[in-house]
């Protein structure tokens, strides 16, 4: 169990994903005010420490414009933080959806062939959950040149 906690408050961790050290997805439940109270602080850029079973302790501060969604659950809240644009967010791997989400977002179509090491370049430390950040157009239109050429010396 991951626990989130910020100054004195303390709420459990759903799911978060981090990309380069920073978290661009944080999904908290707990009393309401402990989740409103790190996520503010979250959102304004200060540091929230993040504590693994392991006791590993983790803080990064939040960047950027985030969106925020809330579910109340019985004993507290639930929410959702994360930048969305550029972003895939998933609870479960779905290697279709993904293929065809980074596909649309590198603007080429992405060969079954090729996917595992496009993913592989993209997939973010995730928690809980499936993340993934925008692929670059040019890297993936290089991976599938590599791979073509590849077959093409090979016949």
């Amino acid at each position: 169990m991951v626990r989130a906690r910020f100054e004195g408050l303390e709420a459990l961790v759903d799911a978060y994903a981090l990309e380069n050290g920073r978290l661009v997805f944080l999904s908290l439940v707990g009393p309401r005010e402990a989740v409103r109270g790190i996520l503010a602080a979250w959102a304004k850029g200060e540091i929230v420490s993040l504590y693994t079973p392991q006791g590993v302790k983790r803080a990064w501060s939040g960047w950027g414009q985030k969106s925020f969604a809330t579910t109340r659950l019985e004993g507290g809240l639930h929410h959702g933080v994360g930048r969305l644009l550029g972003y895939y967010f998933a609870r479960e791997e779905d290697p279709k959806a993904e293929r065809l989400w980074a596909s649309r977002a590198a603007e080429v179509p992405i060969p079954e062939a090729v996917w595992s090491a496009v993913r592989e370049e993209i997939a973010l430390e995730a928690y809980r959950m499936v993340a993934l950040a925008r692929p670059n157009p040019w890297k993936v239109r290089g991976r599938i040149q590599e791979h073509f050429r590849g077959q093409g010396e090979g016949s």
